[in-house]
């Protein structure tokens, strides 16, 4: 699992479990925010270089990551416990690449709602990517 998705859940979570950041994103998830909206958001928690991790890192994943988690964040929310976006390796880390393969689950208990993501760093199928991403 590459330090970038790491970084990135650490950043998503935080912002998410902070008052503000839950604030912002009730809001948007209100509006129906675009998941371009969204990932600025997050985007917008760190430096310059973070923010270029973040739209990549998001860009690789594919397009339902964003409401998935969302998602699972409002859950927890509702029922006033905390949410963590957390990187799981691969269980087969040479398959995931090779399909360019990308799962996630959501775990709940009673402290909260976890979601994991597994994927291979730079390895997507391009169907995974982004309509205009994948166009080009």
């Amino acid at each position: 699992m590459a330090v970038e998705c790491r970084h990135i859940t650490a950043v998503v979570t935080a912002h998410l479990n902070s008052p503000e950041g839950a604030e912002q994103m009730r809001t948007m998830m209100d509006r129906h925010a675009s998941l371009e909206e969204i990932t600025e958001a997050f985007a917008a928690q760190g430096s310059i270089t973070e923010a270029l991790l973040m739209r990549a890192e998001l860009a690789e994943l594919p397009n339902d990551f964003i409401p998935t988690f969302m998602n699972a964040w409002r859950v927890a929310e509702a029922g006033g416990r905390t949410f963590t976006l957390a990187s799981r390796p691969p269980t087969q880390p040479l398959n995931y690449a090779h399909r360019g393969m990308v799962s996630f689950s959501v775990e709940h208990d009673v402290e909260g709602v976890t979601m994991y993501v597994s994927h291979v760093h730079g390895r997507h199928a391009e169907w995974y990517k982004p309509a205009a991403v994948a166009a080009v």
